[in-house]
């Protein structure tokens, strides 16, 4: 038995693989490679604090 994942149309070969596919990696009929990375390795959230923290250093130091 095959399992379809109706928003993305794939299809998959357990209920666990298609559960994981919801869970983590269902991105609807639209796909976006980047937000699926940031997804897939949580660096999204990391790069941006980063840049946040870059930010307020340079407003600190009164380059702005």
């Amino acid at each position: 038995m095959a399992w379809r994942c109706k928003e993305c149309n794939m299809t998959f070969d357990t209920q666990q693989l298609y559960d994981t596919h919801k869970r983590k990696f269902c991105v609807g009929d639209t796909v976006d490679p980047a937000r699926i990375h940031s997804r897939i390795s949580g660096k999204s959230a990391n790069r941006h604090e980063r840049k946040d923290k870059q930010e307020l250093q340079t407003v600190r130091e009164g380059h702005i």
